[in-house]
């Protein structure tokens, strides 16, 4: 295999299952609150405090994206996030029409089409 990267995903009270850092690349964390945009700024600090002078930290799933304005004013600098399926990608009451293009207009995020070839 080439290029495999391992995320451990915590949820609250699960260190006792951390596997070990020879074994985990980046450290994730779910957050699932409907309609909040706000860009988890908590989370992302007590995850990095813990893990992120030697890990990555990525909101791994989400219903309601992070609002790009919160990110950067915050400093909740998640690696990526990813917002769950269905009607959390297309409907309005997690996350607009609007949000999402001003997220991905933002020169505070990198979409596929900037990323260089991982092919090559």
């Amino acid at each position: 295999l080439n290029n495999l990267i391992w995320v451990w995903t915590r949820e609250p009270n699960d260190d006792a299952w951390y596997p070990g850092d020879e074994f985990v690349d980046m450290i994730g964390r779910d957050i699932y609150k409907q309609g909040d945009h706000g860009s988890q700024v908590t989370e992302f600090n007590a995850l990095n405090s813990q893990y992120g002078s030697k890990k990555m930290i990525a909101l791994t799933e989400c219903g309601s994206i992070p609002d790009v304005d919160n990110l950067t004013k915050d400093g909740a600098a998640w690696s990526w996030f990813m917002p769950w399926y269905g009607d959390y990608t297309r409907k309005s009451v997690h996350n607009s029409l609007e949000l999402w293009k001003k997220m991905f207009a933002s020169s505070y995020v990198i979409t596929l089409d900037e990323m260089p070839s991982l092919k090559n």
